[in-house]
């Protein structure tokens, strides 16, 4: 979890831009750990659980996704930078 909560904080810092955590987990993970307690904050991600999913087609969907928000954020501050 800390990985992730660092990897956010970075992106966010760099692209100015939130960002949101999906975890994966196989189905044999019954209880999976979705948040974590650091001081006053409390960190969460959103868990994906594949018990009857197609686990390559949403990743793929969700690499999709990905790249279209970056494209798009960076195409917007890419011009605003130029003008």
């Amino acid at each position: 979890m800390r990985w992730f909560r660092l990897y956010e904080s970075i992106i966010s810092y760099q692209f100015g831009i939130d960002v949101v955590t999906y975890v994966m987990y196989s189905r044999q993970v019954k209880h999976p750990v979705t948040s974590m307690r650091c001081g006053k904050n409390t960190y969460k991600v959103v868990p994906v659980i594949l018990s009857e999913k197609d686990g390559d087609g949403l990743l793929r969907k969700l690499e999709g996704k990905q790249r279209q928000v970056f494209c798009t954020h960076w195409q917007k501050n890419f011009w605003k930078k130029r003008s």
